[in-house]
């Protein structure tokens, strides 16, 4: 082969090899930032509220930042509340549970956990059970019953949404289930109501969860619960539906929030017309949540406690056009109108 030959074969073979190593190097560095595998699981796409979630395989939970712990509830029947927040016994559950804001006895705040104490009844289930699905939400609500007359349950409209996804629970006394918030929520110093959902699963617990509780004074219906082997709890139907008032129960599950006093927030200011003269009374609303306050007799507001961030806020009196302005809030901020 001549000298001119031999130099085009050289340099085809070594472009050939340089492009290998190339793509090689490309598929090593792509195969190097896929994400794991997603499970998901279905919640009963033919029966009520329906939908398909997923997690990661490996779901870190986000730390959350508490300053401080508020325990309500006189733990007067030690583990005795067995299905309630959950009940384990059924494949899916959902319960509510108000807690007035004298139980709470603490102002304005952001909680970022929830902590309920419970016990496993009996030896026969595994050390640790990981495979349960959760969802919890929180709401401030003026709402005091969840009796018949109140229409059974909160709506899912006045709820936030601050926790979906897995629980790991642990066999043996004194036992924590923990939901560490996706997101903090802000408690307004009026009464919390909670709803947690165990999601639809295959598995059932029998006299497996023992939660410490409170008994209720007669007439006091503050808790209630919804249990099925097979239909999750259907959100678009009305909450008075007869197939799922649920149940009253006579004890409310104890509850430990854990709160962070410091966020770094806070919106006040005052409401006057066109005159200069206040404007008691005006319905003030930061869209996007259930916060709410009223101006007083000299048109002064106040939310004490807010996270940092943009806000619309909405402003309403009789006989006065509806208002709302967008503000940026890093500190404590005045806004007067």
């Amino acid at each position: 082969m001549n000298p001119i030959k031999k130099t085009v074969v050289f340099l085809a073979l070594l472009a050939l090899v340089m492009m290998q190593s190339a793509t090689q190097g490309q598929i090593s560095s792509i195969s190097n930032t896929i994400q794991k595998p997603m499970s998901t699981y279905q919640i009963n796409a033919q029966d009520g509220f329906s939908m398909t979630g997923s997690e990661i395989f490996t779901r870190p939970m986000q730390s959350r930042d508490v300053t401080e712990w508020i325990n309500v509830g006189t733990n007067s029947i030690p583990f005795g509340s067995y299905n309630h927040p959950v009940d384990m016994f059924w494949n899916t559950s959902l319960s509510q549970s108000i807690y007035t804001a004298a139980e709470i006895n603490h102002g304005s705040s952001s909680i970022e956990q929830i902590k309920y104490i419970y016990k496993t009844a009996t030896n026969n289930y595994p050390n640790i059970v990981d495979t349960e699905f959760f969802r919890v939400w929180l709401s401030n609500t003026t709402q005091s019953s969840l009796s018949e007359g109140a229409g059974y349950w909160i709506p899912l409209e006045d709820f936030t949404l601050v926790f979906d996804g897995n629980v790991v629970l642990q066999s043996g006394q004194n036992q924590e289930m923990l939901f560490n918030l996706s997101q903090p929520f802000i408690y307004n110093g009026a009464n919390l109501c909670i709803m947690v959902e165990h999601i639809y699963s295959t598995n059932t617990f029998q006299n497996h969860f023992n939660f410490k509780a409170s008994t209720l004074a007669n007439n006091d219906v503050r808790s209630r619960l919804y249990v099925s082997y097979s239909t999750p709890y259907d959100f678009t139907l009305p909450t008075t539906d007869p197939g799922q008032s649920g149940m009253d129960l006579p004890q409310l599950v104890d509850v430990k929030l854990g709160i962070n006093t410091v966020v770094g927030g806070s919106l006040s200011g005052s409401i006057t017309n066109i005159a200069g003269t206040a404007i008691a009374n005006t319905l003030v609303t930061i869209v996007g949540t259930d916060l709410q306050t009223t101006s007083n007799a000299q048109g002064q507001y106040a939310f004490s406690t807010l996270l940092p961030g943009t806000y619309t806020v909405k402003y309403s009196a009789f006989g006065y056009v509806i208002a709302s302005e967008t503000i940026e809030i890093a500190g404590a901020t005045t806004l007067n109108k």
